[in-house]
């Protein structure tokens, strides 16, 4: 009778379990509205256009660029994007491709887009340079409130190619340490 309730008690958690894990899988709605937040973001980008990306975050976000650098609150991300805009990346584009989004809770999502860009930065030293080739991954935490998806974190990192032959997921390297 013991092994009965233990066997009940295992399905039931199993079923807890499964349901669970599939609960905050985002929906189709969701999903697309996900999307063109983050996408919202690239057009906002390639317009040079502040007041869209204003509206792309929350109140209270936090953005990372590529350099490390950390801007807290809506305002401090569109001064700091609008600076670099009109003398940085007036004339660059950033195209997102592949985006994958993983449902945190149903108002919480992470979108991973992969990023590349085109065109000519300035840098701050009045040096241009054609954009650098290859691609960046921008992170973005999503939230819904009052029914809409905002950016309340982005942060973008270079993929750097010399080190993804290290990768063992997506390389054959075991750890050796080459000669």
């Amino acid at each position: 009778m013991r092994s009965i309730h233990y066997l009940a008690g295992f399905g039931m958690a199993g079923l807890l379990w499964m349901v669970g894990a599939n609960m905050f899988a985002a929906n189709t709605s969701d999903e697309t509205a996900i999307r063109a937040s983050v996408m919202r973001f690239q057009e906002a980008w390639d317009h040079h256009d502040m007041k869209a990306m204003a509206d792309v975050f929350t109140e209270d976000a936090n953005l990372i660029n590529v350099l490390g650098t950390r801007w807290q609150g809506r305002a401090e991300i569109v001064k700091a994007l609008g600076v670099y805009h009109r003398v940085m990346f007036q004339n660059e584009e950033i195209h997102f491709g592949e985006i994958t989004i993983r449902m945190i809770t149903p108002d919480v999502a992470v979108a991973v887009a992969v990023q590349t860009g085109s065109g000519e930065m300035v840098l701050p030293d009045g040096h241009k340079e054609k954009t650098p080739s290859g691609n960046q991954l921008d992170t973005f935490v999503v939230v819904k409130r009052d029914g809409i998806w905002k950016v309340t974190h982005n942060q973008n990192t270079i993929v750097n190619q010399d080190a993804q032959q290290f990768d063992p997921i997506k390389s054959n390297w075991n750890g050796e340490i080459p000669k």
